[in-house]
């Protein structure tokens, strides 16, 4: 089966009939339309849950992965491709089976196709990775989510050091405290911050310019990091990918499931979690905040600083972390109450001091910081 992963397509994927036009790889989709990659530069990677596929991929499109069967795509790309890419083809990809890995993949079919017909929970499929497929994930996706920030990382030290030893406190006081976390700093107007799985962290700077406090700022990364942690990623591409999804990152690979999951990681700056586990969210970044030092009501506070700036039109600057997630109202009222709680107010007592930051001072350095974090002349 031939197809193609692309951003710009409903669900993000489609089949496609493949073959070489010029210069270009082309993917042809039911109804015509057309989807190319060029041949000059074009990456392969060979993968599946029989090692049998070949993803190909061009720098110039992130986010799109031409895909075929490894016999056919063989016979199409071998007059085309170098050197190095022609003896990965034939070394790689066999007319027969895998001996080993077929009766394994086989195997683990087996059993991960069991236990969702006996549980009908992705949850618990997710539960049985192991946590460096999270990582392995998640740093595949990271450079292809963010393909449109070469330029504007910002990478200046008063910016980034303050931030640092926020995140530093919320892992430390999180379920997962021995967990190493990857932070990047975006210069956007969006207001909003996410997490990838494997605890890839991002923050637009349209965030630090609205909101008041560092604590705000805590609030928010908390409940990203609660989404790592819950491996509530995972969960949405085994939600949305289905079982096979599951089983082909059980046996190590991430190649068959990276174009969607790159889709999904990045539709994460507008589009949920669902209810249920952005409350749960809320109520462990209440905990995360009282544990780490912080004022607990600061979850609550977060949301109205956010819906105090909120644009009333729907543009590339609207609040999207907030316009996405649920109710407003019942949200500050669910952390407010949490936030009361003696047990709560007794973990907030017996914490150590928050870091410190100079809110005002991080803000001055963001002004004068360029598109790459160096000072503007």
């Amino acid at each position: 089966m031939q197809g193609v992963f692309d951003p710009s397509l409903e669900g993000g994927r489609a089949p496609a009939t493949l073959h070489v036009r010029g210069a270009d790889l082309v993917a042809t989709l039911e109804g015509g339309a057309e989807l190319t990659l060029p041949l000059a530069g074009l990456q392969l990677e060979i993968g599946g849950a029989d090692g049998h596929v070949v993803f190909c991929r061009h720098e110039r499109h992130p986010g799109r992965v031409l895909h075929g069967r490894g016999a056919e795509m063989r016979a199409l790309l071998l007059p085309h491709v170098g050197a190095r890419d022609a003896e990965l083809l034939q070394k790689k990809l066999r007319d027969g089976p895998r001996s080993l890995w077929m009766p394994i993949a086989g195997f683990a079919a087996a059993l991960l196709l069991t236990l969702w017909l006996l549980s009908r929970s992705a949850g618990l499929l997710v539960g049985m990775l192991p946590f460096s497929v999270d990582q392995t994930l998640g740093s595949t996706a990271k450079p292809l989510v963010l393909a449109d920030a070469t330029g504007k990382v910002v990478t200046e030290p008063a910016v980034r050091a303050p931030i640092d030893a926020i995140m530093q406190r919320i892992v430390a006081s999180s379920a997962m405290p021995a967990l190493g976390y990857d932070l990047t700093i975006v210069r956007s107007e969006t207001v909003n911050a996410f997490a990838m799985p494997g605890g890839y962290v991002v923050v637009f700077t349209g965030l630090l310019e609205q909101i008041d406090k560092p604590e705000q700022l805590a609030a928010v990364l908390a409940h990203e990091w609660t989404h790592v942690t819950g491996r509530h990623g995972m969960r949405s591409v085994a939600q949305s990918l289905g079982v096979i999804a599951v089983i082909e990152l059980a046996l190590g690979d991430v190649t068959g499931v990276l174009g969607s999951a790159v889709e999904l990681f990045s539709l994460s700056q507008v589009r949920s979690y669902g209810r249920e586990l952005e409350e749960a969210s809320d109520a462990e970044a209440v905990r995360i905040l009282a544990r780490g030092g912080w004022d607990p009501e600061a979850v609550a506070g977060f949301f109205e600083t956010l819906a105090a700036h909120s644009p009333k039109s729907d543009d590339s600057t609207a609040l999207a972390w907030l316009s996405t997630h649920p109710s407003h109202a019942e949200r500050v009222a669910a952390a407010r109450a949490l936030a009361s709680r003696p047990e709560v107010r007794a973990l907030r007592d017996s914490a150590p001091d928050a870091p410190k930051v100079e809110w005002a001072a991080l803000r001055a350095a963001l002004g004068k910081t360029g598109p790459a974090g160096e000072e503007n002349r």
